[in-house]
C-alpha cells in the first residue's frame, strides 16, 4: 500500500506502473483528505497487502508522514508484515527553485523503499508474523492497575478555552507477561 495526498498522487501512480511492468504491485490510496483522515480505508488497504510506505513532499523529520506512518502502525500492527515506511523530502533546508525536483520524492525512491519493504518482509523466511503475534497476545494476561492518586487535568469541553479544566482520575492497562 502506498499512502499519497497532493502532488506525490501522481508520483505514487507513476511508480505503480513501472512497478506492474516490472511484474510487482503498489496499491496506492489517494488520501484526498487529511482531516479528516479516512483511515477506514488506509486500514482495508494495509490489512490486505501487509505494507505500507507513506510519501509526501515535506521533510521526512516531522512531516505529516510521521503522522500517517504512527496511525497505520497503530491501527495494523497485527496486519504489517513489513515496518511502515517513507519517502519524503531529504532532511536538509528547502532547496532553491532550481534543484526542487532532485529533493523531492520521486518515482525510483518509493520503487526503492517498496524493494526494502520486500527485502524486509522476507528477511526471516517461514516466519509467520501474524501468528507470531497472535501467540504473544495469547500469553499475555491483562491487569488493571486504578491510579486513583493522580490526577489528570484537561481542558473543559464546556468553557471551549483552556481556561477552564476539569480534573479527572483514570485506569491505566498494563500487559503483564504470563
Amino acid at each position: 500500500t502506498v499512502l499519497a495526498y497532493g502532488p506525490t498522487v501522481h508520483l505514487a501512480a507513476d511508480a505503480a506502473t513501472i512497478a506492474a511492468g516490472e511484474g510487482r504491485s503498489l496499491e496506492v490510496v489517494d488520501l484526498r483528505t487529511l482531516v479528516p483522515l479516512d483511515e477506514d480505508t488506509v486500514v482495508a488497504s494495509v490489512a490486505r497487502t501487509g505494507r505500507c510506505v507513506v510519501v509526501h513532499e515535506a521533510s521526512l523529520t516531522g512531516g505529516l508522514g510521521v503522522e500517517l506512518a504512527a496511525r497505520v502502525q497503530e491501527r495494523c500492527w497485527g496486519q504489517l508484515v513489513a515496518p511502515v515506511l517513507r519517502v519524503a523530502g531529504f532532511d536538509t533546508p528547502y532547496p532553491p527553485a532550481r534543484l526542487e525536483r532532485r529533493w523531492l520524492p520521486d518515482p525510483e525512491r518509493v520503487l526503492d523503499v517498496d524493494e526494502t519493504a520486500e527485502a524486509l518482509a522476507g528477511a526471516l523466511p517461514g516466519l509467520d508474523v501474524k501468528g507470531l503475534r497472535r501467540d504473544l497476545a495469547d500469553k499475555t494476561r491483562m491487569a488493571r492497575l486504578s491510579m486513583d492518586d493522580t490526577e489528570f487535568i484537561r481542558p473543559s469541553p464546556s468553557s471551549g478555552t483552556l481556561g477552564g479544566v476539569t480534573r479527572t482520575t483514570r485506569e491505566t492497562m498494563v500487559v503483564l507477561e504470563a
